[in-house]
């Protein structure tokens, strides 16, 4: 199943991606996450609970990251000023070898 929400990164680093939202299965089942920056001109940065715009992951307006994620990991995010930003992930349904996706 594809999960998909709208949220806001703000000028505190707080939790974006966490695989207990919408998850189905255990910790173990893979999720592929996309993290899409809706906003116009600013950027926002992925990292750790740390997480600046100095040492963070930027992934700027309009564009897009994704990633695979085992276990219990969580992604940290930051911006500027108020970003919308969509989710989208794999439910984590468990079973089966996770899907290869390329760009």
């Amino acid at each position: 199943m594809f999960v998909s929400e709208a949220v806001t990164v703000t000028t505190s680093a707080a939790v974006l991606v966490d695989p207990d939202r919408g998850r189905i299965g255990t910790a173990s089942a893979p999720q592929l996450w996309v993290i899409y920056n809706n906003d116009a001109s600013e950027s926002i940065y992925l990292g750790d609970d740390t997480v600046t715009s100095s040492t963070g992951i930027p992934v700027k307006a309009g564009e897009y990251f994704t990633i695979p994620l085992w276990g219990k990991e969580q992604i940290y995010a930051i911006a500027g000023a108020s970003v919308n930003v969509r989710l989208a992930h794999t439910n984590g349904v468990d079973g089966g070898t996770p899907p290869v996706f390329e760009l």
